[in-house]
């Protein structure tokens, strides 16, 4: 009889140990239901633009891993941040605590990237912003990475080219949130004689009209105007630079550049000059053609540093997969501070030990139209 216990006993602690190894490695093996990825971008909002733009890049990009990984299943799930950072934060809680994303392809504002980095960071789960461009998200924390890079070298550019068109007295106009203002803050920085700001007005994120600043900005007798704004602020310049009656020459940041733009504002901000990243890539003109193909139409401003966001994100799930660790952030983490030289939809691109996008840039106009890059 004890004999017979004792074998009852040993069986059922074997049977135990059976099970929480199965459950252990249930755990730590990747499975179909397990692999998630998130979205956080403004679906509403004065940014909803970018917020589509970037949802679409991304779903291109899992769609062809999915395609090419028939043994495993990827899934999106987006979440709208409205731009704001409050609600940003209510949506990536969501996106850590219930569906236990392993990464995340968001925010295209700088304001909301800022505010969600320290969840991210503590949950070790890497964020990649496709849009965030404020020199401080460098330093929002180990696990916050971009593919969209910081305003000082947007900055940099427009000063020289300011400089070499002998522009003295110059006006800015732009949104006020974080964007703006580290926008503003990186131009004065690198701004350098003959060029002085002698006015700046800002507006708030989806006003519908801004002529009560261009009429403060006229005041000033500015040579040109630089404008800090996303694509529906920029609808909205032009009605009322025409009610303002100011017509002097344009400047704008990458924010500028979306087809709604020359769509809405009939020839009114013709010749604008803008600086934006370069996409001189052998994967620039593919993910064109599938972008288009896959959507009937051409991609936004952030769809392509969103589809690399996304792509660099699926990447070290694969390499999880094929090394046999389990996909978690931290290993995704440590895949994306290994990138160099990625030939990606937006360009050639690298990380340094910050997360932060090594990328060039250059200068871009709208002629009759279309968005042309400048010689």
């Amino acid at each position: 009889m004890k004999n017979n216990k004792l074998v009852i006993g040993i069986a059922i602690l074997v049977t135990v140990f059976a099970i929480g190894f199965w459950q252990f490695n249930q755990k730590s093996l990747p499975s179909e239901k397990s692999i998630k990825i998130g979205v956080l971008v403004p679906l509403t909002g004065a940014a909803a633009s970018y917020g589509e733009n970037s949802k679409m890049g991304a779903a291109l990009a899992v769609e062809e891993f999915n395609a090419g990984h028939p043994e495993l299943k990827v899934e999106l799930i987006s979440e709208d941040s409205r731009g704001e950072a409050a609600q940003g934060v209510k949506a990536a809680q969501k996106l850590l605590d219930i569906d236990q994303v392993v990464a995340v392809v968001g925010c295209v504002t700088s304001g909301v990237t800022l505010a969600v980095a320290p969840a991210m960071n503590a949950k070790h789960v890497p964020i990649v912003s496709p849009g965030g461009s404020a020199p401080n998200i460098r330093d929002a924390g180990d696990f916050v990475f971009r593919t969209w890079p910081s305003d000082v070298f947007e900055a940099a550019a427009m000063a020289d080219h300011l400089k070499n068109k002998k522009i003295q007295r110059l006006a800015i106009l732009r949104v006020n949130n974080e964007y703006g203002l580290a926008m503003e803050k990186a131009l004065s920085q690198k701004l350098a004689p003959p060029t002085q700001v002698v006015a700046s007005e800002s507006f708030d994120q989806g006003a519908r009209e801004m002529r009560t600043q261009l009429l403060k900005i006229k005041e000033a007798q500015p040579d040109a105007l630089f404008f800090v704004g996303f694509p529906e602020a920029a609808i909205a310049l032009a009605p009322s630079l025409s009610a303002a009656g100011l017509k002097i020459p344009l400047f704008a940041t990458s924010g500028f550049e979306d087809p709604q733009v020359p769509a809405k504002t009939g020839g009114v901000l013709e010749g604008t000059i803008y600086a934006k990243p370069l996409a001189d890539s052998p994967a620039a003109e593919s993910f064109r053609r599938a972008y288009k193909e896959r959507y009937k139409g051409d991609p936004g401003i952030t769809s392509d540093t969103a589809y690399d966001a996304a792509a660099l994100a699926l990447r070290g799930v694969a390499a999880a997969i094929s090394s046999k660790q389990p996909v978690t952030g931290d290993f995704i983490h440590d895949y994306l501070l290994q990138v160099r030289d990625y030939a990606g939809a937006s360009g050639v691109l690298s990380f340094d030990d910050k997360g932060d996008v090594i990328k060039p840039v250059g200068l871009f106009t709208l002629h009759n139209g279309q968005y042309e890059k400048l010689p």
